[in-house]
């Protein structure tokens, strides 16, 4: 049986850089039981023997206040794991010993990984791992995980552990800590990590400044913050539309060449018209945008790995503040770039039920990455110079939507004020590009699962919807019966039938608009672009986008909101609202582009 490892930590101490050192490619997302949580596993190997690797949420302590804590505790306590792996923030040490004293009163076989030794040599600080060592009773590794520096001693120290080379001496803390009192327990946790850095730990004269307050004095200004913040998500997207460009005509013409192979050799009309126009034509059109999808979030892993994200939840918990929503809400609404599913699994880190249902219920409005291959498709087609600044203003005014909405949703639903803010600030560092890849690609992925599953469903009912009944025109198929009868909603906003048809076929997966509109127009990936230019208006199409922002949430999304705050009232809340959010905004834009005669 392979020993079975915990990686346990405060958040921000690298943890996630160590999981992905350890486990590499070799990994497996999936949901601890009977949570929606996400549970990440994988494997690693040292010296032939195989060890299974499951990172837990990261926390400052094991006295359970939120479902994260809960969590590892409860693996810790009742999941027996042969070692856990304690990954400590070097430079933070007062800090992070604390959950390290916790582990061992309960019994727990520890590894202590003595993570951003770099970190700690610049803030001046000797820290005498041997020493720390044979206080706590257990081995102390020293790393610098986003250099690979330590994972090998790592792994020999866990195989040690493992085979209870230190079993008989790892407890020592627990003795010296026994007693009931809680309060007279943290007293005597903290005088014994006094006692500890007293005899580990020599601060050397250091410079004025570190780093990491240099660049806080900046990035952190009262005034400065919001515009850096701003200009640095900007970039972002201008990298992931520039970048992605070549890539996505590539794909574009491999999809094209085999339809082109395949309509060739198949015969059969009813057959080649599912295989080319279905199949291949569908998943062609969501695919294309896969280059884009992967560049955001590997963009987004170089802002998290480098030490930013926090600082831009602090940046912007003023302004939120304000407007009624948690400071820790902006960590989840940036996850929500990604997918909203789970950022609103994310929102358990929240402590008031208030604040968390409020951030819940704005989510989905943050653009996530079903609805960049309808902005790519639109923006190029219509703002082709400024596609970039185009999408990040459609992100943005997620954003800003959200933040009004809350404060509509504390005004009325949930009076008073949200929860204290508090949040640790990592130290910067330099993000590896390994680390940023395996995070790129383990976000990635579940794209491309997505459209072999869900997106490849709605390209087939959107194919049967459009040819039949078998041999009419597209203007007399079932999708053009149910577009004419949509169209009278939709009218006012500047959309055609076919508009409304996508949108419809959008409440399954935003990315199914993209392949209904070039199903709809009878174009490939090619030439959709070009016909829905002279279909649209510039001013249209991005009302069109400022609609797909907004309006129903995808069934998946409904389906987390419910299981997460047990309620289908609060999931039908969710999917009704954000329609006549929709609407209204995108009646706004068409109202307001023709009276300042943008048509």
């Amino acid at each position: 049986m392979r020993p079975r490892v915990a990686l346990i930590g405060n958040p921000n101490v690298g943890k996630t850089v160590v999981f992905n050192a350890l486990t590499g490619a070799r990994q497996r997302v999936g949901n601890w039981p009977g949570v929606t949580v996400e549970r990440k596993e994988g494997r690693s190997f040292v010296d032939g023997k195989e060890l299974d690797v499951i990172d837990l949420p990261g926390v400052y302590t094991m006295i359970t206040r939120s479902i994260d804590e809960r969590i590892a505790r409860e693996f810790i306590l009742e999941g027996n794991p042969d070692v856990v792996v304690d990954i400590v923030d070097a430079s933070n040490l007062e800090r992070n010993l604390y959950l390290t004293l916790q582990l061992l009163e309960v019994g727990a076989n520890v590894v202590v990984a003595l993570n951003k030794m770099d970190v700690a040599r610049a803030r001046g600080l000797e820290i005498d791992s041997d020493a720390l060592s044979r206080m706590l009773g257990v081995p102390v590794v020293e790393m610098v995980a986003t250099r690979g520096e330590g994972i090998e001693r790592l792994k020999r120290a866990v195989l040690e552990l493992a085979r209870d080379k230190y079993g008989q001496e790892a407890h020592k803390a627990e003795l010296v800590l026994g007693g009931d009192d809680v309060y007279e327990l943290a007293h005597r946790r903290y005088e014994l990590i006094g006692e500890i850095l007293s005899q580990c730990v020599r601060q050397r004269d250091k410079g004025k400044w570190s780093t990491t307050e240099m660049l806080d004095r900046v990035l952190l200004h009262r005034y400065l913050g919001i515009p850096i913040f701003l200009v640095l998500m900007w970039g972002m997207f201008q990298f992931a539309f520039g970048v992605a460009t070549p890539f996505m005509d590539a794909i574009d013409l491999f999809f094209t060449s085999l339809g082109s192979v395949l309509a060739a050799h198949i015969a059969n009309e009813h057959l080649r018209s599912l295989l080319v126009d279905g199949i291949i034509g569908g998943l062609g059109f969501i695919l294309v945008f896969v280059p884009n999808i992967f560049l955001l979030f590997f963009a987004i892993s170089l802002m998290e790995d480098s030490g930013y994200i926090a600082r831009a939840a602090f940046v912007m918990d003023r302004a939120m503040r304000r407007l009624g929503l948690h400071g820790k809400s902006f960590i989840p609404m940036l996850m929500g770039f990604g997918c909203n599913v789970p950022a609103i699994m994310a929102t358990r880190t929240i402590e008031s039920d208030r604040d968390r249902i409020i951030t819940i219920l704005v989510l989905p409005l943050m653009s996530c990455s079903a609805r960049l291959p309808v902005y790519v498709l639109l923006a190029g087609a219509f703002f082709a110079h400024m596609a970039g600044t185009v999408i990040f203003s459609l992100y943005i005014l997620g954003i800003v939507l959200a933040v009004l909405m809350a404060l509509v949703f504390r005004k009325v639903l949930f009076r008073g004020e949200p929860s204290p803010f508090i949040l640790e600030l990592p130290s910067y560092q330099t993000p590896t590009l390994r680390s940023a890849v395996l995070k790129m690609w383990e976000r990635g992925k579940l794209f491309i699962t997505k459209a072999g599953t869900v997106l490849l469903l709605g390209a087939l009912v959107m194919w049967f919807a459009s040819t039949h009944p078998w041999g009419c025109s597209i203007e007399e198929s079932y999708a053009a019966m149910v577009g004419h009868a949509l169209a009278f909603v939709f009218a006012p906003l500047g959309f055609d039938w076919r508009g409304g048809v996508a949108l419809l076929m959008g409440i399954l997966a935003k990315e199914v608009v993209v392949g209904t509109f070039a199903v709809l127009y009878g174009v490939d990936e090619g030439t959709l672009a070009q016909t829905l230019s002279t279909a649209m208006t510039p001013l249209t199409a991005y009302a069109f986008m400022v609609f797909t922002l907004i309006y129903l949430p995808c069934i998946a999304t409904v389906g987390v909101i419910k299981r997460e705050l047990g309620s289908w009232r609060w999931a039908l809340f969710a999917t009704l609202w954000p329609m006549g959010l929709a609407y209204l905004s995108a009646l706004v834009v068409v109202g307001a582009g023709h009276l300042l005669g943008f048509e």
